[in-house]
């Protein structure tokens, strides 16, 4: 995970976001909405949190591939073969 993906994905933090973690071959993705209130490595280094209040949080591998747009920012985590998607919220 680049720096570049980590400031993209820090333009998220307060702002409602829709959050998913799914499998490449899942057609109807379910996604979460949720805030993200703060964004810091975890103990060890080998992952980033996103934390939604002071407890709860997703890690996500330093070592995922990442891409970002500007309403979206997806990693591949090889290892779990999971995907994590951010999106800004969609206002229905």
């Amino acid at each position: 995970m680049e720096l570049e993906a980590i400031k993209a994905l820090l333009s998220y933090v307060s702002e409602p976001v829709e959050l998913a973690i799914y499998e490449k071959e899942v057609r109807d993705i379910p996604w979460m909405a949720q805030r993200i209130k703060k964004v810091k490595p975890c103990p060890d280094c080998t992952h980033l949190r996103l934390y939604f209040d002071d407890f709860h949080f997703l890690a996500v591998p330093f070592n995922s591939l990442v891409s970002f747009t500007k309403d979206t920012w997806t990693t591949f985590d090889a290892d779990s073969r999971l995907y994590y998607g951010i999106r800004k919220e969609r206002l229905i």
